[in-house]
């Protein structure tokens, strides 16, 4: 039931996406406001909405035919909703771009770089890392005096409860510390790779302020 609500949240999300953007800018594309009131827009939502369904409703059934009480068969079939919801967002982006018009010409840009820091600095945002490795030092040095079950947050079979062996609990530390690094990298990227403000003066000051 778990893994149901999980792949059916996630069909959600992907088919509310075209839903998130203007009515002039659909997949990534700047297309006149009309576009998905005619014929190929119609067609190109459409396809992508059914490759979202259809991609869950695979999963679902492959999640039928293995193990449904052990998370290493559920995790990759996620893993495959969200890279088949990728998939179809590119394809729906490339069949948008041929009905696409050009913005209008800028007249001034500020082409200045511009690198902001993590908020509280790096110290502050490598927090979370720094308690995750005190707790794995903490549970390997006084591994004995750990319960003989562990509660864990997330759990596909339904049992939020798993056995106090080495590979459970190591997997649990992994899972945390992926999760940080990936918020940290988001972070990094959206610091060093996103598109720099064009605003100034009060407007570029209240978007920071924000950001």
């Amino acid at each position: 039931m778990p893994f149901i609500a999980i792949i059916s949240f996630i069909c959600l999300v992907q088919l509310s996406i075209p839903n998130w953007t203007r009515d002039d800018s659909k997949f990534g594309v700047m297309v006149p406001k009309e576009f998905l009131s005619t014929g190929s827009g119609i067609r190109t939502l459409r396809r992508y909405r059914l490759e979202i369904v259809g991609t869950g409703a695979a999963m679902l059934v492959l999640f039928g035919l293995g193990d449904r009480n052990t998370s290493a068969w559920a995790l990759p079939l996620i893993c495959f909703q969200i890279l088949g919801g990728l998939l179809a967002l590119l394809q729906a982006r490339w069949a948008t771009v041929k009905y696409g018009h050009e913005l209008g010409a800028i007249s001034e840009e500020n082409l200045a770089s511009y690198i902001g820091s993590l908020p509280g600095n790096a110290i502050i945002a490598a927090g979370p890392l720094v308690i995750l490795f005190g707790t794995a030092i903490y549970a390997a040095v006084d591994w004995p005096s750990l319960p003989k079950a562990v509660f864990v947050r997330w759990a596909i079979s339904g049992s939020h409860w798993m056995a106090r062996t080495t590979p459970n609990v190591t997997h649990f530390f992994l899972e945390e510390a992926a999760t940080c690094g990936l918020l940290s990298l988001c972070a990094y990227g959206i610091q060093h790779w996103s598109r720099r403000m064009s605003a100034r003066g009060k407007h570029l000051r209240k978007i920071r302020r924000f950001g």
